[in-house]
């Protein structure tokens, strides 16, 4: 359940005490309720951006944004040695980010996380 915040409330709650710090600093236009994260939320929202805050991991979920690719291929493209590559795409995949499949003796590694993407094209448009 999502913590509710009544900013209007809160605003009449200052002006009746005459907050003048309150009255003098915030010049706030927002009026009504806001929804919050709660503290599991935020927990495993922080933990998914921490994740992602990483410049190897963000290239190769760019990288896997447009296929399905192994580790060699990822490695070859980043220039990356393979054991290197392969710890990041094991934090991604324990993260649920990414999820891999064994074909034959390679490791095919593809985007699990629906919001990966979301996020890689907001960064592309800048929006």
């Amino acid at each position: 359940m999502p913590y509710r915040f009544n900013f209007t409330e809160f605003k009449k709650k200052k002006l009746e005490e005459r907050d003048e710090a309150y009255d003098y600093y915030c010049k706030c236009d927002f009026e009504g309720e806001m929804e919050l994260y709660t503290e599991g939320e935020l927990k495993d929202h922080s933990h998914f951006l921490k994740i992602l805050g990483n410049p190897l991991r963000l290239q190769i979920l760019k990288i896997l944004s447009h296929a399905e690719f192994c580790v060699c291929a990822i490695s070859e493209i980043l220039g990356q040695q393979q054991t290197l590559v392969s710890h990041h795409l094991s934090k991604l995949k324990s993260a649920g980010i990414v999820e891999e499949r064994q074909e034959g003796k390679y490791r095919i590694y593809s985007i699990r996380d629906k919001r990966v993407k979301q996020i890689l094209a907001t960064l592309v448009d800048g929006s």
